[in-house]
């Protein structure tokens, strides 16, 4: 099993909330395991790094607002 490591991170109510209904919706264990899953697919398809990281979306009001670097 690969080591995992504990970070803090940032998150928007909206994206926490995602990241739960993800987990649950897949039967995944917690929040954790469906970030780390999300990762692990943006590393296995470098081909999308730039409709993941440079295409700028907003899933709510609270996502764009007042972000810096475009609504990332």
């Amino acid at each position: 099993m690969k080591r995992k490591l504990e970070r803090q991170f940032v998150l928007t109510d909206t994206q926490l909330e995602y990241l739960e209904l993800m987990a649950e919706k897949h039967s995944l264990p917690d929040v954790s395991k469906a970030l780390r899953c999300l990762v692990s697919y943006a590393m296995a398809e470098p081909t999308r790094e730039d409709a993941i990281f440079e295409v700028v979306r907003c899933a709510s009001p609270e996502e764009c607002e007042g972000a810096q670097g475009g609504g990332r």
